[in-house]
């Protein structure tokens, strides 16, 4: 679990999260991965609550917070959660240590469900301003 986590973090930094004319993207960053585009705006035409995390999280490993932040602010708090989660599990995975009830699978539980969770308060909030601004 920990290297996934690195990888997702390697793979993150290699992506191009910047539009040819140098201005950072808002989304779609995970179509360089081969990616269809999202399902739920091609449908709703709206962005999904998760619309922007690639490109959120490409954006902070080029070391622009400012913008990841801006994209997707639900990316930057999930890569922090993540980036804690990861390093615990190396701590896990190298000193050997028993992780009590921290274990590999509540760590990634826990990780999992604050996503959800921190995507969703993000979501109501950009709900409630197309609400406010008419949609």
């Amino acid at each position: 679990m920990a290297t996934l986590g690195l990888l997702t973090f390697v793979v993150a930094a290699w992506l191009s999260p910047y539009e040819a004319d140098g201005r950072p993207r808002v989304s779609g960053t995970h179509r360089q991965l081969g990616l269809p585009a999202c399902q739920f705006q091609t449908l709703f035409h709206v962005p999904c609550p998760s619309c922007g995390m690639t490109t959120s999280l490409a954006l902070l490993m080029d070391g622009d917070l400012g913008a990841a932040w801006r994209v997707n602010w639900a990316g930057v708090v999930l890569a922090a959660m993540a980036a804690v989660a990861v390093a615990w599990l190396l701590v896990i995975a190298l000193a050997g240590i028993d992780p009590g009830r921290w274990s590999v699978e509540w760590t990634v539980e826990r990780l999992a469900m604050g996503g959800v969770a921190v995507a969703g308060v993000r979501y109501v909030g950009v709900a409630l301003g197309w609400i406010a601004s008419g949609f």
